[in-house]
């Protein structure tokens, strides 16, 4: 039974279908999404200035609930969104361990062959995660998601 879905979330078209997909899939099976964006270690600049890790989180913490998970909130989706520091990896690892998820979501971009075709991230989820992961495809021309 899923509960409770982990999805990466960065602002690309890819992250922003697979959150998509993952709300979707929530409204059907009665359970919550958490957004997870890993917040690298370098500094984020806002108007010219460099914002201190904790201004950064909430800077980034509200451009994901108002512009990322905003699709997934008129859904009428149980959601989170939550601004982790570290690489995309370890960021949805963690997350997914601590949340007690059932699954993870990812988009992927699709360029390449082999690893290079779902990503480097994608496919280290793949290889270290202990539940599910959904890897989805880039959105297609013409797709709503």
């Amino acid at each position: 039974m899923i509960r409770t879905i982990v999805v990466g979330v960065d602002g690309s078209e890819a992250s922003l279908a697979a959150l998509h997909w993952a709300g979707e899939l929530a409204l059907q099976l009665g359970c919550r999404v958490i957004a997870i964006h890993s917040m690298g270690l370098l500094p984020i600049e806002q108007d010219g200035r460099i914002l201190a890790v904790d201004e950064a989180r909430s800077v980034i913490s509200e451009r994901m609930r108002s512009d990322w998970c905003n699709q997934i909130d008129e859904m009428g989706v149980n959601f989170d969104c939550v601004v982790v520091e570290g690489t995309p990896l370890s960021g949805l690892l963690s997350s997914c361990q601590e949340a007690g998820a059932d699954l993870v979501v990812i988009g992927t971009r699709g360029h390449g062959i082999g690893e290079k075709s779902i990503g480097s991230t994608a496919h280290k989820v793949i290889e270290l995660s202990s539940i599910p992961v959904v890897v989805l495809p880039p959105p297609t021309v013409g797709s709503d998601t």
